[in-house]
């Protein structure tokens, strides 16, 4: 949340997981906690597009650590929770064609 492509920055940060690693992980990852606004187990990776050329650009840890402190103080909370709504809507399209999600608390 909050990363999504219609937001207002030039940067469109991206966090990249493996569905199948994530079912055998147990340890909480709080920093993917804080940038997705749920629950988050195991490693990722984190990038940053650039909206005006589409092309990934180089990123700091100071850069990464400062977007999740900046969640963590309440920091793009408006934004989280319109975006947190906007899924359950598309959750709830998703089930109506009948899709199935599956839950990942081993």
């Amino acid at each position: 949340p909050g990363l999504y492509p219609g937001g207002g920055s030039d940067d469109l940060w991206r966090l990249f997981f493996d569905d199948n690693f994530l079912t055998s992980q147990k340890e909480p990852n709080r920093a993917a906690r804080a940038l997705l606004g749920y629950k988050s187990l195991g490693s990722f990776v984190v990038s940053c597009v650039n909206r005006g050329t589409g092309i990934e650009r180089p990123i700091s840890r100071k850069e990464v650590a400062d977007l999740i402190m900046r969640r963590q103080q309440g920091g793009d909370a408006e934004r989280i929770s319109r975006e947190h709504e906007d899924q359950r809507a598309r959750m709830e399209a998703f089930s109506k064609l009948g899709g199935q999600t599956v839950e990942l608390d081993g």
